[in-house]
């Protein structure tokens, strides 16, 4: 039988804010998840020296993270350059990340999920009606999870036709009948993520903070 239980808490778009991620592991742990997700942009290019605590808090809950362009771009900016603005663990651990993840049948990446075709531009590509449906295309009965896109929102198809749903906080979401579905989970900085239930095909939209 399976645990109609496991709950799953999605975040993305910390930007650099460590006191965002701590708030989101706090109501992630109150809800009862045993698995977290964090679909890139960690940090913020802008102000790499807020890597290191946003690292440690994600490495410390044991979240699965897949690689956003700011956290790709701190790398860049930052490796081997001896700023002292990011230690070199962190440092490595950002370049690690994979851009993509597999989970349950569920994909997770910051922007596209074709990230074996599209390299790193798969991180910053717009999720177009074009993209949504290349994807559906694929998974039948696929349910993606992605960034970048700041406002939280579920697209499916409607009569053979790409429909895009805001999602608003507290709102849960039955997916059984809306799949292939695209799930974009809000950013950390608006104070949005998610809760996915993958027994009972629903998500919820979170408020934070």
């Amino acid at each position: 039988m399976k645990d109609r239980s496991l709950l799953v808490g999605i975040m993305a778009d910390s930007h650099g804010r460590s006191e965002s991620i701590g708030a989101a592991l706090e109501a992630f742990r109150s809800l009862g998840c045993q698995r977290v997700h964090h679909l890139g942009d960690v940090c913020d290019s802008m102000i790499p020296q807020t890597a290191d605590a946003c690292v440690d808090l994600l490495v410390q809950a044991n979240v699965f993270v897949v690689k956003g362009n700011n956290d790709h771009a701190v790398v860049v900016n930052q490796w081997g350059m001896n700023t002292g603005l990011v230690r070199e663990d962190v440092l490595q651990y950002l370049k690690d990340l994979p851009k993509s993840l597999e989970w349950r049948g569920a994909d997770f990446a910051h922007s596209l999920p074709f990230t074996k075709e599209m390299g790193l531009s798969a991180m910053v590509g717009p999720m177009t009606d074009a993209q949504t449906l290349r994807y559906f295309s694929r998974k039948k009965n696929g349910l993606f999870f992605r960034g970048h896109s700041h406002d939280p929102a579920a697209a499916f198809l409607v009569n053979g036709r790409v429909h895009s749903q805001s999602l608003e906080p507290g709102r849960t979401l039955p997916l059984e009948d809306r799949l292939p579905c695209v799930v974009t989970c809000g950013a950390l900085t608006r104070g949005y993520a998610t809760l996915w239930n993958p027994d009972a095909c629903t998500i919820t939209c979170l408020s934070i903070g």
